[in-house]
């Protein structure tokens, strides 16, 4: 048997990310008083059959220690599912701001923070990475809807939160005995 191909092309990726922030502006659209996190994993089994997988975070996760277990138990059941992962991403309601280089304060601290919901991915094998923000206000009701202002989009940027779903994946993969 051929193993899998493992590594996703930039087209795929990029399509894959497109359709997470479509996903979101639909979710915008509806004006929700606020908008419950999900991740997307994009998978693919022992026989290259290829899968999405939609977690709904259904749970605190405003804190950095449980979006690390969160996204640990994510990872190590995609491995217990025995898929692969090729690309995941988040999406969720988020507070962005412009900071100086090395300034490590969380943006919910900073003065010039500004709400957005944040749609952030990374492919597994070759590291490709994208994050969109999609800037938010609150209408007269405290709803949530998108601005008329373009979302930002930076390829390459570093998408730290997500190595917690390949740590959890790979902590399973070189602890379990049937590899």
């Amino acid at each position: 048997m051929t193993p899998p191909e493992i590594l996703i092309s930039q087209a795929d990726f990029d399509a894959f990310v497109a359709a997470q922030v479509e996903f979101a502006l639909r979710r915008l659209r509806d004006k929700p008083a606020s908008l419950m996190p999900h991740l997307a994993i994009k998978t693919v089994n022992m026989e290259g059959k290829e899968g999405l997988t939609l977690a709904a975070l259904a749970v605190d996760f405003n804190e950095a220690a449980d979006k690390r277990t969160i996204l640990m138990a994510l990872g190590r059941r995609t491995y217990e599912r025995r898929e692969i992962p090729l690309a995941i991403a988040i999406v969720s309601e988020a507070w962005s701001a412009t900071k100086a280089r090395g300034d490590r304060t969380e943006p919910r601290y900073c003065a010039n923070k500004r709400e957005v919901v944040l749609v952030a991915a990374k492919s597994i094998g070759n590291e490709r990475t994208k994050v969109v923000e999609i800037t938010v206000r609150r209408d007269a009701h405290n709803r949530l809807e998108a601005t008329t202002d373009n979302a930002r989009e930076e390829n390459g940027a570093g998408v730290p939160l997500l190595d917690h779903f390949i740590r959890g994946f790979l902590a399973e993969l070189t602890s379990n005995p049937r590899n």
